[in-house]
């Protein structure tokens, strides 16, 4: 099986959990699919890579992609993420000034 064939099999296996697991993971995901995996989605600034805006995903498990609040919070990511190149967007409170750091 190949390399990105076998991390997608992985990663559907995972999102069809009934619970989450105890465990904290962080992946970095560069698709809208991330939807279905993530809990919380933090969309960066580039150049340099600022946080922009931080959206809770609070959709139950297994996640139906066909479903409204799913297409509500997909539609949500994509517009935060047209928002973060427009310079004149400020950046998330508390966290994009120099020293406010991501670490929490």
């Amino acid at each position: 099986m190949r390399s990105a064939a076998r991390v997608r099999s992985a990663a559907t296996s995972r999102s069809r959990r009934s619970t989450p697991s105890p465990a904290r993971t962080c992946r970095i995901i560069f698709s809208i699919s991330g939807l279905v995996l993530a809990d919380r989605v933090l969309v960066m600034r580039p150049h340099p890579g600022r946080l922009f805006e931080e959206i809770t995903i609070n959709l139950s498990r297994p996640r139906d992609r066909n479903a409204p609040l799913f297409d509500h919070f997909k539609r949500h990511v994509l517009t935060a993420l047209d928002r973060s190149l427009d310079r004149t967007m400020p950046d998330a409170q508390g966290r994009g000034e120099p020293g406010g750091g991501l670490w929490w």
